[in-house]
C-alpha cells in the first residue's frame, strides 16, 4: 500500500547549524531565568529543613533533659544525611550546649541560593528561624551565567568552524541575522524544540534536561525534528550546561524542583542580544594570560564600546577588528584554540 506524504524542503547544512546554534543559545538564555524558580525551591526547603531539625533537637531535649551534643546527633534525629548536605544547602554548626542550639544552612552562593538560614533554640522555645543574605552571591551567579554563556559561544563556534573557510562568515551573518529576525525555516524547528523542552506547567530544570522529544517512529532526531540531550548534537552541550550549573550539589534533587517557569513569561520572539561587551571582556580576562596582549585586546573591547555607544559604527568595527586581528595572532599559542575561537565569535556578534 503507498501512503502519499507531504513532500517537504529540505534543510541545508547551513540551516542546519543555524538552528543548533540558535538553540544552544536560546537554552543558555533560559537558564538563568529557570535558576530563580531554583533558588525560591531551594530556599523553601532550607526553611523547612531548619525546622525539621530544630524539632528534633527539641525532641531529644524532651527524652534526654538536654540538646544533642553535636550536629552528628542532630541530623541522626532528624533522619538527615551525615554529611550534612540536603537540598543545595549545608548545615554549619555555630554552637550546641545544654541550653541551646544554633545551626546556619548555606547555600553555594549564588548557585543553589542566595540566602542563609539560622535556626537558633534558646531554653524551651520553639525553634527561631531567619533568613540573610548570602555574602558573595551575587559573584557567584555571574560566574554560574558567565560559564553558562561560555558553553554555548563555544558549542556555537565549534561549528562555524567545521565548514569551509568560504562559508564560514555566511554561517556567522546566517546565526545573527536570525537570532534578531528569524526565517520560518528557522523559526518552526525552533519553536517545536522549545515547546517539547517543557512541561505542563513550563519550563524547569527537570523538563529541560529529562525531557526527551522523539520523532513518531521513537529514534531521536535532527535538530528540526527534535534531537535531544541523548543525541550527538546536544548532548554535550547539554551536560556542559548542567555542569556550569552545578546541578546536585549539596544533595541537591534538581529533578523534584516543583517551581516552573511559565511559557509565557519567556520572550523567543524579540530575544536580547546573546553576547555584550562585558561578557566578551570577562572572556578575555579569564583565558587571555594577563600581559600586553590581555590589555591590549581589552582596550580594543572599551573602544569598541564607547563608540557604539557614541552610534559611531565605523569606530566600533575599527576596533573589533583591531581585536579580531590581534587574538588571532595568539590562537593556540598564548591563548587554548577553542577558547580564542569562542571568544571570536562572541566579539564578531557584538
Amino acid at each position: 500500500m503507498r501512503t502519499n506524504r507531504t513532500k517537504q524542503r529540505g534543510f541545508t547544512l547551513i540551516e542546519l547549524l543555524v538552528v543548533i546554534a540558535i538553540i544552544a543559545i536560546l537554552i543558555g538564555m533560559l537558564l538563568p531565568a529557570v535558576q530563580k524558580m531554583r533558588e525560591s525551591a531551594n530556599h523553601a526547603s532550607a526553611a523547612n529543613n531548619l525546622r525539621q531539625l530544630g524539632v528534633a533537637a527539641v525532641n531529644y531535649r524532651g527524652a534526654n533533659k538536654v540538646f544533642p551534643p553535636d550536629l552528628a546527633t542532630a541530623l541522626r534525629e532528624a533522619r538527615f544525611s551525615a554529611d550534612g548536605k540536603k537540598d543545595g544547602y549545608q548545615f554549619i554548626p555555630e554552637r550546641f550546649s545544654r541550653d541551646e542550639v544554633v545551626v546556619w544552612a548555606e547555600p553555594v552562593p549564588g548557585v543553589t541560593g542566595s540566602m542563609t538560614g539560622l535556626m537558633r533554640i534558646q531554653g524551651s522555645l520553639d525553634p527561631s528561624i531567619s533568613f540573610f543574605p548570602t555574602p558573595l552571591a551575587d559573584e557567584g551567579r555571574k560566574r554560574m551565567f558567565d560559564s553558562l554563556m561560555a558553553q554555548a559561544s563555544q558549542a556555537v563556534s565549534s561549528y562555524y568552524y567545521i565548514l569551509p573557510f568560504i562559508e564560514q562568515d555566511s554561517l556567522y551573518r546566517s546565526i545573527m541575522t536570525d537570532f534578531a529576525r528569524p526565517s520560518s525555516a528557522i523559526s518552526g524547528p525552533v519553536n517545536d524544540y522549545f515547546r517539547r523542552l517543557s512541561g505542563p506547567n513550563g519550563y524547569s530544570f527537570a523538563t529541560i534536561f529529562t525531557n526527551v522529544p522523539h520523532g513518531d517512529d521513537g529514534k531521536t532526531r535532527a535538530p528540526n525534528q527534535a534531537d535531544h540531550r541523548d543525541g550527538p548534537i546536544f548532548g554535550p552541550i547539554l551536560t556542559g550546561f548542567q555542569r556550569a550549573l552545578l546541578l546536585g550539589v549539596n544533595n541537591e534533587i534538581w529533578t523534584n524542583l516543583n517551581q516552573n517557569l511559565a511559557i509565557s513569561q519567556i520572550n523567543f520572539v524579540n530575544p536580547p542580544p546573546p553576547f555584550t561587551f562585558a561578557f566578551a571582556e570577562t572572556s578575555v580576562r579569564n583565558h587571555v594570560p594577563s600581559g600586553k596582549a590581555q590589555e591590549f585586546l581589552l582596550g580594543q573591547l572599551k573602544a569598541a564600546s564607547d563608540a557604539a555607544a557614541r552610534g559611531d559604527q565605523a569606530g566600533k568595527q575599527q576596533a573589533i577588528n583591531a581585536f579580531i586581528g590581534e587574538l588571532t595572532t595568539h590562537v593556540g599559542i598564548n591563548v587554548p584554540a577553542e577558547q580564542a575561537m569562542s571568544i571570536l565569535f562572541i566579539v564578531r556578534g557584538l
